[in-house]
């Protein structure tokens, strides 16, 4: 979509480039990352609790979305440094869902279930 964008000229590489949400994106504070794992602990204990209905809004918090999405628009940017800094935010959300959720279900193992695992 970035290119079809700036090749009609409605963007530029310069405002996705100088764009402050992008910065935000690349370059994520401890607050930013802390929004993610909460996001992430609330998710996936919905999900532990077997709810008919998930609200996927907690789960969005981890910008795993937004995150492949600059990436993409980088390649068609043609931004090498971008590219790598969304792949390393992608990765460290990717890294805190794996982490978190593994022990939101190994919390509830051992504290709902008592039982050994199967494995």
């Amino acid at each position: 979509m970035f290119l079809l964008l700036r090749v009609s000229g409605a963007v530029t590489v310069t405002q996705l480039t100088h764009n402050p949400e992008v910065e935000r994106l690349a370059h994520p504070s401890s607050l930013d990352l802390l929004v993610s794992a909460c996001g992430v602990v609330a998710g996936v204990t919905m999900i532990a609790a077997y709810r008919r209905s998930v609200i996927a809004g907690a789960l969005i918090a981890t910008v795993l979305i937004p995150a492949a999405a600059l990436v993409g628009a980088a390649i068609a940017a043609a931004e090498g440094g971008l590219v790598v800094s969304g792949l390393k935010r992608l990765a460290i959300d990717a890294a805190i869902l794996l982490v978190l959720g593994v022990g939101v279900f190994l919390i509830k193992q051992s504290t709902v279930h008592h039982r050994a695992p199967l494995v």
